[in-house]
């Protein structure tokens, strides 16, 4: 078996599912385990918070938000020193509803205050989609952010894409792998680079001293 931390809404309700507020000096996922809020009624998502000094999530771990005909929830991490994920673990905020407001949850992931010191994304993913409703946003602040062979990925199949916005002092590797690799320099020179189509979704960095 795993553990697991669960809130829920049954088919055929109307009311919101509930949230989840967790503070622990150390918070670590392993072997399935599981922190999550779903709903197969109408009601919208609640919110995870947790708070944290560090926290690591291995071998499938999850935390996340699923809801069939609502709007996803919001994830908030606060951590003081670092967040990693390896080995198919998941922070996920989804919508699978048919109504275009049925959008993607949020996910943000900072420190206790400002920017945690390290972020870590291994083989693993960030996901805030949508189906018919809009993409949602992820927001990570971290000092060093480190990602390999992983997703993040706020699109949504019938609505507009969500955003995505990295606030970090050093990026190590590339955010996309299989996507053509981002070129920072051309970033920083330029000052501000983002795209500007509403249907596009957003890719910010914000590296030290240089603002768009």
């Amino acid at each position: 078996g795993f553990s697991t931390i669960s809130v829920s809404a049954a088919p055929d309700t109307s009311g919101n599912a509930g949230g989840i507020l967790l503070n622990t000096p150390n918070l670590k996922l392993d072997d399935n385990a599981e922190i999550n809020s779903f709903s197969d009624g109408k009601g919208n998502g609640g919110s995870i918070d947790i708070g944290t000094n560090v926290a690591s999530m291995t071998n499938n771990s999850s935390i996340f938000f699923f809801f069939f005909e609502a709007r996803g929830g919001n994830i908030n991490f606060n951590v003081r020193d670092g967040l990693a994920l390896f080995n198919n673990s998941k922070i996920t905020a989804e919508s699978s509803g048919n109504n275009p407001g049925d959008n993607g949850g949020n996910i943000t992931i900072k420190g206790n205050p400002g920017k945690l010191n390290w972020l870590s994304l291994i083989d693993s993913k960030l996901l805030a989609q949508a189906n018919r409703g809009h993409g949602g946003v992820i927001d990570l602040y971290a000092d060093k952010f480190t990602i390999s062979n992983s997703q993040i990925d706020v699109s949504s199949r019938g609505g507009f894409n969500g955003s995505l916005f990295i606030n970090s002092f050093r990026l190590q590797e590339t955010v996309f792998p299989q996507r053509q690799p981002l070129g920072g320099g051309r970033l920083l020179t330029s000052r501000c680079s983002s795209f500007s189509k509403e249907n596009l979704s957003r890719f910010i960095i914000t590296a030290r001293d240089i603002l768009p």
